[in-house]
C-alpha cells in the first residue's frame, strides 16, 4: 500500500490549516477588538469620573460661596438693624437724660435748696484738699450767693479741722450751660476738684445706665427683633 497522499488529501489538510488559521485569525481579532473595546470603555470611565469630579469640586466651591454669601448677608442686615436700634434706643436715653437734668435744675431752684448745696459742696471739697488757700470757681449767677456762703464755710471749715482757710472767688467762671457747683482751685492753677451738679449727675447717670435702660427698653424682646 502506498504512503504518498493523494493530492485531494493534501488539498482537503492545506484547507483544513486554512480554516484552522483563519478562524484563529478572527478569534484573535475579535479578543482584540473585547480588548481594545474594554480599555476604551475604561478610558472613557476615567474620563468622566475625572470630569465629574471637577464639576462637584466646583459645585461645591460655588455653594459654599453662595452659603457664605448668604451667611455675609444675614449677619450684615442683622448688624444694620442692631446699629438702627442702638441709635434709636441711644436717642431716647440722651432726651430722657436731658428731661432730667432740666427737672434737676428746676428743682435745685426751688425753696432755696440750691444755696444749701452750695454751701456742703463747697465745705466737702475743702475738707478733701485740706489746703489753706483755694479759689472758688463758680456760675457767674451764682457770685452773689456765694459771697454770701464764705464765712459761713471758713467757720465751719475750722470747726472741722481747726484750720483756717483763705477763699477767694476764682476770676474764671464755669461755663454758662453749667447746673452749678464749684471747682476748688489751688493757687497757681496747680491742681483743682471737681464739685459741680454737673460732674454728679454725669456720676449718677453713668452709675444707673444699666437701670436706665432696663426700665426704657424691653430687652426680652430684642432677640426676636434681631
Amino acid at each position: 500500500m502506498s504512503t504518498r497522499l493523494s493530492n485531494e488529501v493534501v488539498n482537503n489538510q492545506i484547507n483544513r490549516m486554512i480554516s484552522f488559521i483563519e478562524n484563529e485569525g478572527i478569534l484573535k481579532e475579535e479578543e482584540m477588538d473585547l480588548k481594545s473595546e474594554e480599555n476604551c470603555a475604561l478610558a472613557k470611565r476615567e474620563i468622566v469620573s475625572k470630569e465629574l469630579e471637577k464639576l462637584t469640586k466646583i459645585y461645591e466651591k460655588r455653594t459654599n460661596q453662595i452659603r457664605k454669601n448668604h451667611f455675609i448677608f444675614i449677619s450684615t442686615l442683622k448688624n444694620q438693624r442692631r446699629i438702627k436700634m442702638l441709635n434709636e434706643e441711644h436717642n431716647i436715653v440722651n432726651v430722657f437724660i436731658e428731661e432730667l437734668r432740666k427737672r434737676m435744675v428746676q428743682d435745685l431752684k426751688k425753696n432755696g435748696l440750691y444755696k444749701d448745696l452750695l454751701f456742703n459742696l463747697i465745705l466737702k471739697g475743702l475738707v478733701l484738699l485740706l489746703e489753706k488757700h483755694v479759689y472758688l470757681k463758680i456760675c457767674e449767677k451764682d457770685k452773689t450767693i456765694a459771697e454770701g456762703l464764705l464765712e459761713n464755710i471758713k467757720t465751719s471749715y475750722k470747726n472741722l479741722t481747726g484750720v483756717e482757710v483763705k477763699l477767694e472767688i476764682h476770676k474764671d467762671w464755669l461755663p454758662i450751660s453749667s447746673m452749678g457747683g464749684v471747682d476748688l482751685v489751688l493757687p497757681g492753677e496747680r491742681t483743682f476738684f471737681t464739685n459741680t451738679f454737673e460732674w454728679r449727675f454725669k456720676k449718677i447717670i453713668h452709675l444707673t445706665m444699666p437701670m436706665i435702660r432696663k426700665e426704657l427698653f424691653d430687652y426680652s424682646s430684642r432677640a426676636c427683633y434681631v
